[in-house]
């Protein structure tokens, strides 16, 4: 006689879904059951707010019958800031893709010519699938007090930090 059928095969059973991260609103795992041995496959996910973008995860079936891979997840859009502003000749970002709800990227700009680069800041992607910060801006070098009588005053504390383009108060005091 000649035996017939097949040899069964390792399977992983289908992974439990992975606890619902912020902004995830439902996670599908069916393309996972019964995935041999070395096998892989994608979780899906939907979102919570049409903003945030679904970023799926492959899984892979490992030997010990277990799943093996990262949680899926919602991402905020890529951060781009705006193409130019007063000075600014580029800005640095340092995560534009992938950047799931409440991860952090910091942002940080190139000035023309004498100005002044502002110390670089951080943007939080928000749930709603926006990014909330605010733009480091370029800014005129130290204003530096004008030669005048020993006894008079200049105060040029206005003038301290102020963008390309705008403009700041010196105040002269005659003794």
């Amino acid at each position: 006689g000649v035996w017939n059928g097949t040899f069964p095969s390792c399977v992983c059973s289908t992974p439990p879904a992975p606890a619902l991260g912020l902004g995830v609103a439902n996670v599908n795992v069916a393309a996972c059951s019964a995935v041999g041995v070395g096998a892989s496959c994608r979780v899906n996910v939907t979102c919570t707010t049409p903003g945030l973008l679904p970023a799926a995860a492959t899984m892979v079936c490992t030997s010990s019958g277990v799943f093996s891979g990262d949680a899926p997840q919602c991402v905020c859009p890529p951060l781009s800031p705006p193409a130019t502003a007063s000075g600014v000749t580029g800005y640095t970002v340092s995560c534009a893709r992938g950047a799931g709800v409440g991860a952090r990227c910091d942002v940080a700009v190139s000035c023309a010519g004498t100005l002044t680069a502002g110390d670089p800041t951080p943007f939080v992607c928000a749930e709603s699938g926006s990014w909330i910060g605010t733009l480091p801006r370029c800014v005129c070098a130290p204003l530096a007090a004008a030669a005048v009588a020993a006894s008079d005053v200049v105060d040029v504390t206005q003038c301290a930090a102020v963008s390309a383009g705008a403009s700041c108060a010196v105040v002269l005091t005659c003794q």
